[in-house]
């Protein structure tokens, strides 16, 4: 689109903007922890359940969370090499400028700013306010007691018991309060008022029915309203967090990855060490095990199973839009990459190596969202401890989700700050506070977006018929399956680009066996948006309409500028 050969590059801020740059505070901790703290998010906690059920193989989901860590790894080889080309706040939304020109980067940033990041942002802060309501649920709306029928000796089966009395749906949860020793029960709430449990008797004889009780708690929790203008004052809060400084919000990263990557550390190892104490820890038999074959081949399992893996592996690039604020770039941005993705997929395969040793396929399925609470309650439940080990997770969850918003808000704003310098969006975006020398125009813009995304995603799960059975955690997240993919397979293609754009262009990082290794990430990249595709065709129809909703806004702001200019 651009006749000047330097056209595509982002320029320096204008003169209107503040003359002060981004403040050069991040250190190589600080820096690797970008790329832990806004990766670990929700996924490895909500995740594997659901991954349990589609899957139904042990050896085939452990190997996709390897493959899916090699995926990243081969990305991070060639962002690297990107980032140490051009060194400056924006991460892909430059490379992209500078391999394909403005129109590309700004349908990169335009879609990132107003529906990609928003939706994340709200979405983990909806999973904080629901970590949170499940830690303070100390009334019960409803307890009954069960009495349970004979369960024969190292059995398991699935029974119901209707509480009519409930108010049961949305929000409303099932679990037992009193459990007899050797007994684990996992429930959920059925739309029929019935409650489904699934008890698994492990003490080795039959329990007797007539001497053994079990009181089922019913809990309804907060109302989406209320959950919703939680989450607002939350993304306000670590929004006012980020617009103090840098250094702030990057001390806040590293203080939440440390805590969250240090749990999912202990939830890898605490099954292992256990052995020692007791043989019910680990069982080797469900490595073995698997679910009742589907009538999906091995092919689309493996490929809907990484859809959910992808999604915990998102955001592992976000360290390059800071980049402006690392001080030694050169050192820290390979180390923060490589680094940050090599410490991620050891603790995602050792957490899942945890999770299938303790639980069964069964009981990962039937656990769903709570397979971390459910490992937990099921290692401490002999020591007393079942309760302590499910708060603790879920306090774990809140600063998980907390961590991974605070690295949206610090990190997204970077490329709005970069699409105001280089004329595609508004030049107020280029705006730096000259006191606290962040972004403050984009931070407060980014912020405002997670607000309307909220707010409409409360309408559409109340007050419209089609998504009144979502979440608005499942409605926010839908969307951004789909977006990244894109423009991140643009950006690793931008390797190849721009080795025959610029062969001369200075690269103190090299992404080595070129272009093997855009290649196979390519290669992958494109089956997986193609199995994306299949699957989730309607979301994706929606994403490419928004995406492409950018070029007339593109049209208008490049002529606004040039006017004002």
């Amino acid at each position: 689109m651009e006749n000047s050969p330097n056209a595509s590059e982002p320029r320096p801020t204008p003169p209107g903007d503040s003359q002060q740059g981004l403040s050069r505070s991040l250190g190589p901790g600080m820096a690797v922890s970008m790329v832990v703290g806004a990766v670990i998010g929700s996924g490895i906690f909500l995740k594997p359940g659901q991954i349990a059920a589609d899957g139904g193989s042990f050896l085939l989901i452990i190997s996709a969370w390897v493959i899916g860590g090699i995926v990243c790894f081969l990305g991070g080889l060639c962002v690297a090499e990107l980032a140490l080309m051009m060194p400056r706040a924006g991460g892909l939304y430059v490379y992209l400028q500078a391999a394909y020109g403005k129109l590309t980067s700004f349908l990169y940033g335009w879609n990132l700013f107003f529906f990609v990041e928003p939706a994340s942002n709200g979405a983990l802060a909806i999973a904080f306010v629901g970590a949170l309501a499940s830690t303070m649920e100390g009334e019960t709306s409803h307890q009954t007691v069960w009495d349970i029928p004979a369960i024969v000796a190292n059995s398991t089966d699935t029974m119901t018991v209707t509480i009519a009395q409930a108010r049961l749906g949305d929000g409303v949860s099932a679990r037992p309060v009193t459990v007899p020793a050797g007994i684990s029960i996992n429930g959920h709430v059925s739309e029929d008022s019935r409650v489904k449990l699934r008890v698994t008797n492990s003490t080795g004889k039959t329990i007797d029915p007539a001497s053994t009780t079990i009181h089922i708690k019913i809990m309804e929790r907060w109302s989406p309203l209320g959950t919703t203008a939680m989450a607002a004052l939350l993304v306000m809060m670590v929004a006012g967090i980020n617009f103090f400084g840098v250094v702030w919000g990057g001390r806040f990263q590293a203080a939440t990855t440390i805590i969250k990557a240090g749990f999912v550390g202990l939830l890898a190892l605490l099954p292992f060490v256990m052995v020692l104490f007791t043989e019910q820890s680990i069982h080797l038999a469900n490595y073995s095990a698997s679910l009742v074959a589907p009538d999906a081949s091995v092919a689309t399992r493996f490929a809907i199973v990484m859809l959910a893996i992808m999604w915990a592996y998102s955001g592992w690039h976000f360290v390059t839009p800071v980049a402006e604020e690392i001080r030694n770039p050169r050192r820290d941005i390979p180390l923060a990459l490589l680094g940050g993705i090599g410490i991620l997929t050891v603790l995602y395969v050792g957490a899942n190596l945890a999770f299938h040793g303790v639980l069964s396929m069964e009981e990962m399925k039937d656990a769903g969202e709570t397979v971390s609470q459910t490992m937990m309650g099921k290692l401490l439940e002999p020591y007393g401890w079942g309760k302590i080990g499910g708060a603790l997770v879920s306090a774990v969850i809140m600063c998980s989700t907390l961590g991974a918003l605070n690295g949206g808000l610090l990190i997204t704003p970077r490329v709005t700050l970069a699409m105001g310098r280089s004329g595609t969006f508004f030049r107020s975006f280029a705006y730096i506070h000259p006191k606290y020398r962040t972004p403050a125009v984009a931070i407060f813009a980014q912020m405002t977006m997670a607000f309307v995304l909220l707010a409409g995603s409360l309408c559409l799960v109340t007050f419209t018929e089609r998504f009144r059975e979502q979440s608005i955690f499942t409605l926010l997240t839908n969307y951004t399956v789909f977006c990244y993919g894109p423009f991140l397979m643009l950006t690793i293609a931008a390797v190849i680009v721009l080795r025959r754009k610029k062969p001369d262009h200075e690269r103190p990082f090299r992404a080595p066996l070129y272009p093997w290794v855009p290649v196979i990430f390519l290669v992958f990249y494109g089956w997986f948006m193609y199995m994306i595709l299949q699957q989730m065709l309607l979301e994706s129809m929606v994403s490419i309409l928004l995406i492409l909703l950018g070029i007339p806004v593109f049209l208008l702001v490049r002529s606004l500028n040039a006017r004002g200019g």
